[in-house]
């Protein structure tokens, strides 16, 4: 019978996809425990003998640069500058001196506090400009830097010191788990958009639809009788109770692959403005003076060719500081999240003044937990698509772009795949009655070839 053969053929992908997706509530119970996940932003405190950025910039030989930052640790306040082709470098605030390997001493710095261990040993720390297997592109951060601790659960943190995050913490339970969910359910030794995976996932998807089908027309066609053997009786009842369960998962993995045939390269998107120490005609002290509340971070952005200082203010308001004559830029964080969009989407000409902004600070139900970077702004240009592109203003990184039907895809995944149809009851009640619906399907396949053999051995 074709439900026979087919179902002999699937037995093994349908029991990895099965079983590991019997590891992803595991995931959620076993994570590393560390102190904090985040760690709330303090005001910055400057001195006021510390030296002005462009002299420090001249005194190093510095000219052209792509981004400067204000950071504090150790006890003492750095600024933290990007020059194209070279290593992050951190130079004293108050001497211009600059810090050996400082990128990575923030990095171990921070990945301390997030611990919340400070004296605990590092054992060695990796830089990573690329995903690995170990580091995938859920994380969506890159580069950062991989901490790893001298514990006997050999603990790794993973640290963006570009806004100072925790990107991903894994212990040796958390990198088997990871790793086997990424081998058994995800297939990463195809790769993504490879025109091989995608046929094989499909076609496989595909079978396992039409034998679920088969073997309901087969039930129905021919009931199972009293004195029927207990195995087969089990495997129709159970067969019934998760049938819809079992095309849910199906047929959202294959709307999944179909949807994701290129890989998520949305990291690589960055706006990357060029300054030189002539824009900086005002001192960052003096440009400060102009903002009332306490600030927490600081960057320069350029907007329409003029260079600004964007200051982040512990009351989460965003101010625009022009380092020129400084002067503040009204709906600075406006102007420059609609910039971004347009130029991220190719569309520079676009009436910028036209399309919809809005601020983001949580998840929710289109810019999700998967998205990673918060807080963000919302560009909307209302085209035929209409497109909603994020922006992360303090990096000017692309975070996500939304489509109504990309919206529509992952609202159908969401529901039939991870079943947040049944968010309301909590996600330890959802993900176990999940996890019944897999053990039954996990039933069926082993029972459906048990009995090919004893069909073979008749």
């Amino acid at each position: 019978m074709a439900h026979r053969w087919i179902g002999l053929i699937l037995s093994i992908p349908l029991l990895l996809w099965t079983l590991s997706a019997l590891l992803h509530p595991t995931m959620r119970l076993v994570r590393p425990d560390i102190e904090k996940t985040m760690i709330a932003p303090e005001p910055l405190r400057l001195s006021s003998n510390m030296l002005v950025l462009k002299d420090v910039l001249a005194q190093q030989g510095i000219n052209g640069f792509n981004q400067v930052r204000l950071v504090a640790f150790e006890g003492k306040s750095f600024y933290r500058v990007n020059v194209e082709g070279f290593p992050v470098r951190y130079y004293n605030t108050a001497s211009g001196a600059l810090l050996p390997e400082g990128d990575k001493r923030y990095a171990i710095y921070l990945a301390q506090q997030y611990l919340g261990r400070s004296g605990t040993a590092v054992k060695k720390t990796d830089y990573l400009t690329e995903f690995t297997d170990g580091y995938g592109r859920i994380n969506r951060y890159l580069p950062v830097w991989s901490i790893h601790f001298d514990r006997d659960d050999q603990l790794i943190l993973t640290i963006e010191t570009e806004r100072g995050r925790l990107a991903s913490k894994v212990d040796n339970t958390q990198g088997i788990l990871q790793a086997s969910f990424a081998f058994m359910h995800t297939w990463n030794f195809l790769e993504t958009g490879n025109i091989a995976r995608i046929t094989i996932f499909a076609t496989l998807m595909v079978l396992s639809i039409l034998m679920a089908l088969l073997g309901l027309r087969l039930a129905l066609k021919y009931p199972a009788h009293k004195q029927s053997h207990w195995l087969k009786r089990y495997h129709r009842k159970i067969g019934y109770s998760v049938l819809v369960a079992f095309i849910m998962f199906t047929f959202s993995g294959l709307w999944q692959v179909l949807q994701k045939q290129t890989p998520d390269n949305r990291h690589l998107v960055i706006k990357q403005d060029h300054f030189t120490v002539d824009d900086l005609n005002i001192g960052l002290l003096k440009a400060m003076r102009q903002v009332n509340d306490p600030i927490v971070a600081v960057n320069l952005v350029m907007i329409n060719g003029d260079v600004y200082f964007r200051f982040e203010l512990i009351s989460h308001h965003i101010k625009y500081v022009s380092a020129q004559n400084g002067t503040e830029l009204e709906q600075g964080e406006r102007q420059y999240a609609r910039q971004l969009a347009t130029s991220m989407a190719g569309l520079s000409n676009a009436p910028i003044d036209q399309l919809g902004y809005e601020q983001v600070t949580h998840y929710g139900p289109e810019y999700r937990f998967i998205d990673r970077r918060l807080p963000v702004a919302k560009v909307t240009f209302g085209n035929e698509e209409n497109e909603r592109y994020y922006v992360e203003t303090s990096t000017g990184r692309l975070a996500a772009i939304v489509t109504d039907s990309s919206q529509t895809a992952t609202m159908i995944f969401n529901l039939l795949h991870k079943w947040r149809w049944l968010d309301w009851a909590g996600k330890n009640t959802r993900d176990s009655i999940m996890v019944l619906f897999i053990i039954g399907i996990v039933f069926l396949i082993i029972s459906g070839f048990i009995k090919y053999l004893k069909r073979r051995q008749i």
